[in-house]
């Protein structure tokens, strides 16, 4: 049995291989095949099947979730309410990643299950190839049925950076933690850019048999550091901990799918961005490409790019949407605590102080 979210995003492709650099200033060589449109660009990982997707503003791509190695986009299995190691090598772990038939097919097995993610382009309401296509698919490899859970996280980044981080049908504006599940599951859910430039959007199907278990938004460090069912605090801010600030997500869940013996379970994402072309593009042969360069940690503000961050005592200077913004930037660098200095808490630490002074001389 199908069960399908629908989120949609309109581009046409060509293809080509890249090879990706970490963002902390280190040639670590990582594959990653990718599509790429006029305006738009898809890259999936081949170490983890994790995706981004990004657009092009005035010849420069800007990611639609957030931008880092490895993608804070994951997908996450239960096997009987056991977490699987998917994506992870080692043992009789496989995983391979290949283009096929103009697609993007991601593998990962080991002796009970396969799970294959497929990233293509269809035709949608035009001639055009007009929406993306993630599908994603259990394969029960072994000799006893098995149940399987699952939860897909889209790292959002374009409301982080207004007043709404989230938008349901009706205008209405979400800031806080919120969940959603059976009947309540709204028809879409969006997410867009401080100047309304950009927009994602996800489709939930309204039927019985294709509605997800529930789908909520939480902070991204919360939720994704918690390998059991996450319980929902509605009203809760999207801030946890001293280094997680002004950082949401959208999760999406589907509980206790049973998958007999020789059988399979297969979900459809359909995603879809405000802008999109007028003009088919021609699929080009695959090519491959090595990049073997120096990454450079870059800071954007008011689409200036910037080799180091402002100096400390400039931060008063810049306005509250900006501050979000670094620190929504600077996250999820210090989300790995061994890399922390001390320069990067009282940076940190400064930011808070002056969103804090900022806002409470606005009140």
């Amino acid at each position: 049995m199908n069960r399908r979210i629908f989120l949609l995003l309109t581009f046409s492709f060509v293809f080509t291989s890249i090879y990706c650099k970490d963002p902390d200033n280190t040639s670590v060589k990582a594959g990653a095949k990718t599509l790429i449109a006029k305006n738009l660009k898809l890259t999936v990982w081949d170490d983890n099947g994790r995706f981004n997707v990004s657009s092009n503003i005035e010849n420069r791509w800007e990611a639609l979730f957030f931008n880092d190695y490895p993608s804070t986009n994951f997908m996450r299995f239960y096997l009987n309410n056991e977490v699987l190691d998917f994506g992870m090598g080692g043992g009789l772990n496989k995983s391979s990643i290949q283009i096929v038939d103009n697609s993007v097919v991601y593998e990962w097995s080991n002796q009970v299950v396969r799970i294959v993610l497929n990233y293509s382009f269809i035709k949608m309401d035009s001639e055009l190839y007009d929406a993306l296509k993630i599908n994603v698919k259990v394969i029960n490899l072994s000799s006893q049925s098995l149940t399987v859970s699952s939860l897909f996280c889209f790292d959002t980044y374009l409301g982080e950076n207004t007043n709404s981080h989230f938008i349901l049908p009706g205008d209405i504006a979400v800031n806080s933690e919120i969940e959603f599940s059976g009947n309540t599951v709204p028809s879409y859910i969006a997410s867009d850019s401080i100047t309304k430039t950009d927009q994602i959007k996800f489709y939930f199907d309204g039927s019985q048999e294709t509605r997800p278990y529930r789908v909520f938004m939480a902070n991204w460090k919360k939720v994704s550091e918690r390998q059991g069912v996450y319980m929902v605090k509605e009203g809760e801010s999207f801030n946890w901990g001293r280094f997680s600030f002004n950082d949401s997500a959208l999760f999406v869940e589907y509980r206790n799918v049973p998958v007999k013996i020789d059988s399979e379970i297969s979900r459809d994402f359909f995603i879809q961005n405000k802008s999109g072309v007028t003009e088919n593009i021609s699929v080009t042969p695959e090519v491959t490409k090595e990049v073997k360069q120096e990454a450079k940690q870059e800071v954007i503000i008011k689409d200036t790019k910037m080799d180091i961050l402002p100096d400390i005592g400039t931060l008063t200077d810049l306005g509250i949407d900006d501050l979000l913004r670094l620190l929504t930037l600077i996250n999820k660098k210090l989300d790995n605590e061994s890399n922390i200095t001390q320069n990067d808490i009282e940076y940190f630490d400064e930011i808070l102080k002056v969103i804090e002074k900022k806002t409470n001389k606005s009140k």
